[in-house]
């Protein structure tokens, strides 16, 4: 019987140092050329510090730098605050992992898990990180923003 638990795990392969990737995932004012929505972020980069993500002023996520390990390792907890069906849900946890693969090429791994269950979070997660993890991936690589427009509703 598979796992009720649910565990969004995305791997990709990135043309820059794990240094060069660390840099703009630590670096909140790169934020809003990589992340969905354009969010902005604003962290307090020590275990234990704020994590917040924002669209407008408005908060969209917030967290808990849980372990900070340059330019390996970076977990934070993860509670979604977009809408009451997900404001609810316990916190999750986000790991991002980076690992050196030859020269000028690293393996970034990102893992959204401890949801507490099949909650609303966990299944309004999967569209947002693959649109991030790709707008990163591009940006490491040309050092160029890659926008995508929001969708439309309606």
């Amino acid at each position: 019987m598979a796992s009720a638990i649910p565990k969004h795990v995305w791997e990709m392969f990135i043309r820059a140092t794990p240094q060069d990737v660390w840099a703009l995932l630590t670096d909140d004012e790169k934020t809003p050329l990589w992340q969905h929505f354009n969010m902005t972020s604003r962290t307090e980069w020590v275990v234990g510090g704020a994590i917040t993500f924002f669209v407008g002023d408005r908060e969209m996520i917030v967290g808990k730098v849980l372990e900070i390990d340059p330019p390996h390792r970076f977990v934070h907890s993860f509670s979604a605050q977009w809408s009451p069906d997900v404001a609810v849900d316990p916190a999750s946890r986000v790991t991002w992992l980076i690992e050196a693969v030859g020269e000028n090429a690293c393996k970034l791994t990102l893992t959204h898990d401890d949801f507490g269950g099949d909650t609303a979070t966990s299944k309004a997660v999967g569209s947002g990180w693959p649109e991030a993890l790709s707008r990163l991936k591009t940006l490491a690589e040309t050092g160029e923003p890659f926008y995508i427009a929001a969708p439309m509703h309606g």
